[in-house]
């Protein structure tokens, strides 16, 4: 299955942001916004994961809950369904985490 063309992905959101959108609910328009780049940041994630992806894709994160308490639905959602497709499994991961924390019974603390 080859990757929808990035004029649909546009498309998806623009219904919920119009001209009264923008004038009237900017906490929206910057949810809707967070949220693309939230999805630009796991799909990157997949490609190349660093440090600075998952501080990015946390803060991305934190900004959208900030804006609009109902991205935390957003927020569950999406790595459950990134969990369901073979490619984005690596990205939530414990080994790509860095492994469990000691205090768990992971691997000893560096001293």
């Amino acid at each position: 299955m080859s990757a929808p063309p990035r004029r649909v992905i546009v498309a998806v959101p623009a219904a919920a942001v119009r001209l009264e959108s923008q004038r009237d609910q900017t906490h929206s328009v910057l949810a809707v916004m967070l949220g693309a780049a939230l999805l630009c940041t796991l799909i990157r994630l997949t490609k190349k994961q660093t440090v600075f992806g998952y501080a990015l894709f946390g803060l991305l994160g934190a900004l959208g809950c900030l804006t609009k308490y109902n991205f935390a639905v957003f927020l569950v959602a999406l790595p459950l369904a990134a969990l369901s497709l073979k490619d984005f499994r690596g990205v939530f991961s414990i080994a790509a985490l860095g492994g469990p924390p000691s205090f768990c019974g992971g691997r000893p603390a560096a001293h």
